[in-house]
């Protein structure tokens, strides 16, 4: 399968379930947790995935059937199990399509599967990821708030390398940014597992930042030789030689 037919599969995944099967009180507690298992995983594989070809459009519901799903939600607010299912697709369909709209209902949602069982760790790292998702489309006080639920997931399970890194990047695109604290979080992950890709990415950028060139430098040097074909690489490469340049200008 292609890495577009990928992304698109995943979209049509999303789609089927907010339309309604997933949603459904047919479907049992079983049925739904290995649902969103896959749905997981079929982000993961899409999150690895370039982007799709310009004259592409991503597959789209009509706001009827995004109001109906949500409104079945709604007529049932203590159903943990909806809520959570429900505000997941919501998330993974507004991250693939841009729907700032949809974004709102799934932290909605999210916030009240939170509500009903607040020590779920899978909620906890959803609402955070929609949390983050909102303060990247503009709302910087959803970063603050994406920071307390990637927290409270670490207590639970601090050696999780991904909710680290994200917990680094909610502190790199606050405003204002704060890359020292990213890095901080970076490092963490690191000592956990230091070949993971996405958290050398993310602390070469950081330390690009703060001017830390050597160790950014370093950072770099191991995401080539884990990674090389990492995406980000050449575009990091370039902006250290640009900080380079102006550090040796000021010299």
């Amino acid at each position: 399968m292609t890495i577009s037919k990928i992304k698109y599969a995943l979209l049509g995944l999303v789609a089927g379930l907010i339309a309604g099967f997933f949603i459904t009180n047919e479907v049992n507690r079983r049925e739904a947790e290995g649902l969103r298992a896959a749905l997981v995983q079929a982000q993961s594989t899409a999150n690895n995935a370039s982007s799709p070809k310009r004259n592409e459009e991503p597959p789209r519901l009509s706001s009827e059937e995004l109001q109906a799903a949500i409104g079945r939600a709604d007529a049932n607010p203590k159903d943990v199990y909806q809520q959570r299912n429900l505000g997941q697709a919501l998330y993974l369909y507004a991250a693939n399509t841009g729907d700032a709209a949809t974004l709102r209902d799934a932290v909605r949602l999210l916030r009240r599967a939170h509500e009903l069982d607040p020590k779920n760790y899978d909620t906890l790292v959803l609402l955070g990821n929609a949390l983050f998702d909102s303060g990247k489309l503009g709302d910087a006080n959803s970063f603050t708030e994406a920071r307390t639920f990637y927290q409270e997931a670490l207590r639970q399970r601090p050696d999780d390398i991904n909710v680290r890194t994200d917990l680094g990047l909610a502190y790199f695109f606050a405003k204002p940014s704060d890359p020292n604290r990213a890095a901080i979080e970076y490092r963490k992950s690191l000592a956990v597992n230091p070949r993971h890709p996405a958290t050398l990415q993310n602390l070469a950028a950081a330390l690009i930042s703060l001017n830390q060139l050597e160790e950014a430098e370093r950072a770099l040097a191991s995401l080539k030789e884990i990674d090389a074909a990492n995406p980000s690489l050449a575009n990091l490469q370039t902006q250290l030689a640009q900080a380079r340049h102006a550090r040796q200008g000021i010299n």
